[in-house]
C-alpha cells in the first residue's frame, strides 16, 4: 500500500516526484553495455543459423529468451494445451513450395533442383507417367509428339530454347524437358539459383490456401545430361552421338510429379508478463521481432545481430530492470507484456497473429506499444554523431505519449531524436513496416525506435562486432524511462490524435 500511495503522490509533490525519477534512474542504469553483448553475442551466434522463420535457430532463440523470462520471475501467460500457461504462444505459418517433386527411375527418385528444376512455378500435383520422345531436332517437331513427353537439347540462346518449348506445346506435348549443356557441377550450380529465385514466390501467411492449385498446362523443366541419359535408358556418350545426329534413340516412360502447395510452419511468438499493482488491467507492450532471414544459397549465415538482434537483447534487459524494480518494491503499476515476435521478415506475421488472431491480452486493455527493431548501429545520414535515434509513431494517435517520449528524452539521455521517418510521405514507409504497426492499426499508440538501414541491412555482415554498444545502452534506456512513466503515471494516456 505504501509502494501505491508513493507512485501516485510522485506526481503531486516535487520532492516524490523527484524520488521516483532518482528511483528510474537507478533501475536504467542496471541496463548494461556488457549485458547487451553477453546476449547479442549468443543470439546473433552461428549456432543460431540467422534465425530463419520457422527454423531450428528460431526455436533456439525462442528456448533462450523464454529462458531469461522464466529466471527474471515474468509470469507464464499463453494458454497451453495441456491446461498449463507458458511462455511460448505457438502457431503456424503457410507456407508456399512444393510439397514432393520427383523424376522417377526405376526404383528411384532423381533430386529436384538437384538434377532438374522448374521453368516456372510448376504444378503437377499427381503422379503421372507418359510415353518419353527425344528430338534431336527443334524442326523435326509434329504431330507425332501429341500427348507424349519431349526431351530435347537447349539451345545456346535462352530465347530459342523457349520458342522450341513452345512449339512442342502446341504441338500437342504434355510436358518439355530441356537437356542443359552446362557440366554437373556448373548445373548444380544453376539449379541452386533457379531454387533460389523461385523461393521468392514461397510465402508464408497465416492462412492456408482456400483453393488448391490448379495442375500447370505447360510444365517445362531443365534436367542434367546424367539425368536426360537415365530417361532414356543410354549412356551420356550416346546420348552426346545422338545430339551430333550420329545416333537414333528410342522413345522411353518418364514418372513425373511436381506438387505444389502449403507447407506447415510452425513458430511462436514468446511472451513474459510482469503484473501491475493499482492499475494492473491495463498494459505497456513492448515488442521486437527476433526472426531474421536465415542463410543464403551459398551457405553464408545472416546472423541479424542489429536486425533485430538489437531489439531482442534489449527487450531482455528491459525485463530485467522491471524485474529488479519489482523486487525491491517498486514494480509497474501498469501491467507490463515483454513480447518477442515471429514472422516479421515475412510480413508482420507474429504481431498481426497477436493482434487479429489470438490476443493474448484483450487489445483494449492496452496502452501502448514500444517497438524497437535495429537500434545498434548508424546510418550513412548519421555517419559523425551516434547520438541519435528515428523515432516514428509518437504523435500519431497521442500527443501525451509524444510528450511523454519527448521528456524522457531531456530527462535522461540528450539524443537526437529525429522524425524524418515519421512524415507521412516518407518514400520508405517505415511506419508500416514494422510490428507496432499491427498495434496502431487497432488505435493503440505506438512509438517505433530505429537508427536506420546502413550497408549490412539483411546481408551476410550484420554481425555482433559492428555494434556501437555504448550508443544501443542509451537508447534501451530512452526505452525504458519512456515505459517507466507509461506504466506509472496515473492517467493513462489518451487517443487523441489520427495521423497517416
Amino acid at each position: 500500500m505504501i509502494r501505491v500511495i508513493v507512485l501516485i503522490t510522485c506526481l503531486v509533490s516535487p520532492f516524490l516526484q523527484a524520488f521516483c525519477q532518482q528511483t528510474s534512474v537507478e533501475y536504467a542504469e542496471s541496463i548494461l553495455a556488457e549485458d547487451l553483448r553477453r546476449h547479442l553475442t549468443y543470439i546473433a551466434s552461428d549456432e543460431l543459423e540467422g534465425r530463419d522463420t520457422g527454423s531450428e535457430g528460431q526455436r533456439k532463440a525462442a528456448d533462450y529468451i523464454a529462458n531469461h523470462f522464466k529466471s527474471l520471475g515474468l509470469t507464464a501467460i499463453v494458454p497451453q494445451k495441456d491446461g498449463s500457461k507458458g511462455y511460448l504462444q505457438k502457431f503456424n505459418l503457410y507456407k508456399n513450395g512444393w510439397q514432393d517433386a520427383y523424376i522417377k527411375i526405376g526404383d528411384g527418385k532423381r533430386l529436384h533442383f538437384k538434377e532438374f528444376f522448374p521453368n516456372g512455378l510448376v504444378n503437377i500435383p499427381a503422379e503421372t507417367t507418359s510415353d518419353l520422345l527425344f528430338i534431336e531436332n527443334p524442326s523435326d517437331i509434329g504431330a507425332n509428339i501429341s500427348g507424349k513427353g519431349v526431351l530435347l537439347f537447349e539451345s545456346d540462346d535462352k530465347e530459342t530454347t523457349k520458342k522450341n518449348a513452345e512449339a512442342a506445346f502446341e504441338a500437342g506435348a504434355t510436358t518439355v524437358f530441356s537437356i542443359s549443356n552446362a557440366d554437373e557441377n556448373k548445373f548444380k550450380t544453376l539449379a541452386a539459383e533457379r531454387q533460389s529465385v523461385l523461393s521468392r514466390y514461397n510465402r508464408m501467411r497465416l492462412e492456408a490456401t482456400e483453393n488448391p492449385l490448379q495442375p500447370s498446362k505447360n510444365p517445362s523443366f531443365i534436367v542434367s545430361t546424367s539425368l536426360a541419359a537415365d530417361m532414356l535408358g543410354v549412356s551420356e556418350r550416346k546420348l552426346m552421338k545422338a545430339k551430333d545426329g550420329k545416333k537414333n534413340l528410342k522413345s522411353s516412360t518418364v514418372t513425373l510429379k511436381s506438387e505444389r502447395g502449403d507447407e506447415l510452419v510452425e513458430t511462436m511468438n514468446v511472451m513474459g508478463f510482469m503484473e501491475g499493482t493499482d492499475k494492473k488491467d491495463e498494459v505497456v507492450v513492448i515488442t521486437a521481432h527476433y526472426d531474421h532471414v536465415g542463410i543464403d544459397k551459398n551457405g553464408e549465415i545472416y546472423n541479424g545481430a542489429d536486425d533485430d538482434g538489437s531489439g531482442t537483447c534489449g527487450i531482455l534487459e528491459l525485463a530485467e530492470a522491471f524485474a529488479k524494480a519489482k523486487a525491491a518494491g517498486n514494480g509497474p503499476r501498469r501491467s507490463i507484456l515483454f513480447m518477442t515476435v515471429t514472422g516479421e521478415e515475412k510480413g508482420l506475421l507474429g504481431s498481426r497473429y497477436f493482434t487479429d488472431v489470438d490476443p493474448i491480452i484483450p487489445l483494449k486493455q492496452i496502452v501502448c506499444d514500444l517497438n524497437i527493431d535495429m537500434i545498434g548501429r548508424v546510418d550513412k545520414e548519421h555517419a559523425d554523431n551516434d547520438q541519435y535515434v528515428y523515432v516514428i509513431g509518437s504523435d500519431k494517435l497521442s500527443s501525451e505519449l509524444h510528450a511523454i517520449s519527448e521528456k524522457a528524452n531531456s530527462d535522461y539521455i540528450n539524443f537526437d531524436l529525429d522524425y524524418t521517418f515519421n512524415d507521412p510521405d516518407d518514400p520508405n514507409r517505415f511506419y508500416y513496416r514494422s510490428d507496432h504497426y499491427n498495434f496502431a492499426k487497432n488505435k493503440i499508440p505506438v512509438i517505433f525506435y530505429f537508427t536506420g538501414v546502413h550497408e549490412d541491412y539483411h546481408r551476410p555482415g550484420d554481425d555482433v562486432e559492428k555494434i556501437l554498444f555504448p550508443k544501443y545502452q542509451q537508447i534501451v534506456r530512452l526505452v525504458f524511462h519512456t515505459a517507466w512513466d507509461l506504466s506509472n503515471r496515473n492517467d493513462r494516456i489518451v487517443v487523441d490524435s489520427n495521423k497517416k
